[in-house]
């Protein structure tokens, strides 16, 4: 309820979540447009998903300091923004599969990052994750990583237990 212009708070609405209802106190999942978040309060949201809006790049939205999961698959980014992702700052999970990434700078900003998925992009080199020292898994299958000293940059994510690099042109590599 609006009262004397208040900002609304989705904290305070029930969201929708994939054509189910979500009482408001169990709804941490918003699943909307950029264009449908102006104006909103949704700091509260532990959960973000922006699937198959035909995105172009990362959703300019307020800080979001209880975010813990972004979703951004089946869109058409084409590169990973640090400025806008620095509103989500304690993202454990980052989901951009199905994108036109070709590169993966600008991650070092979600330092507390643990589950990257850049899975079914344009992606060349791992580059960028160096500074991510909590990240655990990481999917970049099916992307167009080629050279096996690509790989090397990985040490640096001492905490990495599980890597999926399925598709990818280094699998020809017979030293891979």
């Amino acid at each position: 309820m609006l009262l004397g212009g208040l900002v609304p708070s989705l904290c305070d609405f029930s969201v929708k979540k994939k054509n189910d209802e979500i009482p408001a106190d169990q709804g941490e999942t918003l699943q909307t447009s950029e264009e449908n978040m102006e104006g909103m309060d949704v700091g509260c949201l532990r959960i973000l998903r922006f699937d198959e809006q035909d995105l172009d790049s990362i959703p300019d939205v307020p800080l979001q300091p209880q975010a813990q999961e972004l979703y951004l698959d089946n869109n058409r980014i084409l590169r990973v923004e640090s400025l806008r992702l620095a509103s989500f700052g304690n993202l454990s999970v980052l989901s951009l599969t199905r994108n036109r990434l070709k590169s993966l700078e600008g991650l070092h900003v979600l330092r507390g990052l643990r589950h990257l998925d850049v899975s079914h992009n344009h992606v060349t080199a791992i580059k960028g994750l160096e500074a991510l020292e909590y990240l655990q898994s990481l999917s970049i299958a099916h992307n167009k990583v080629f050279k096996l000293a690509s790989l090397r940059m990985l040490t640096f994510n001492s905490r990495l237990t599980v890597t999926d690099m399925r598709g990818n042109l280094i699998e020809r590599d017979p030293n891979y």
